[in-house]
């Protein structure tokens, strides 16, 4: 698996690696300027980015985020929006996630400027195993897990940024 990461991430052009490094400081930026409009911390809107996520393109993640800030409702998979709006007023927003909210609450962590946890969607999991998995259970999601964490190691960056890179290297983009 991690020859497969590395693979990936020696891939990445010039601009997908710029992409990738600051692809969780954007994304905080984006939610630190919501949660400031909104008078909410950033814990909270992180949080309700993250339960919208869910394969949905960072575009439409963005604006569901903003529809449901501005409404209170958005549209998505009702489970996904009920969480994203009690994740907002709760004092404690990461309780929101369920234990095997591994991805989402890793992206919730990533957002708030904690670049430990890795973000394992589907993309970093066809980085690592060269296909898309049926699932991603919690064991196969802590092995994909450490593989990105010793991988960004050998390369010396923050794990969540690495995995951003390798996202932007396998899906060909820099967005």
């Amino acid at each position: 698996m991690i020859r497969s990461i590395l693979r990936h991430y020696r891939s990445a052009d010039e601009s997908q690696i710029a992409a990738g490094l600051d692809w969780y400081r954007n994304a905080n930026e984006i939610c630190v300027a919501l949660a400031d409009r909104c008078g909410l911390p950033l814990d909270n809107v992180a949080c309700a980015m993250a339960h919208l996520s869910p394969r949905v393109r960072w575009a439409q993640n963005q604006r569901r985020l903003v529809q449901l800030l501005e409404t209170g409702t958005t549209y998505g998979i009702s489970s996904h929006v009920d969480n994203a709006r009690q994740s907002l007023y709760n004092t404690t927003p990461f309780d929101t996630f369920s234990a095997d909210a591994l991805k989402t609450k890793s992206f919730a962590r990533n957002i708030t400027g904690d670049y430990q946890p890795v973000t394992v969607d589907m993309w970093a999991a066809r980085a690592a195993l060269g296909k898309v998995p049926e699932s991603i259970n919690r064991g196969m999601y802590r092995d994909l897990e450490a593989a990105y964490r010793r991988a960004a190691k050998r390369v010396g960056i923050a794990p969540a940024q690495f995995q951003a890179v390798v996202w932007c290297a396998i899906r060909g983009k820099s967005d």
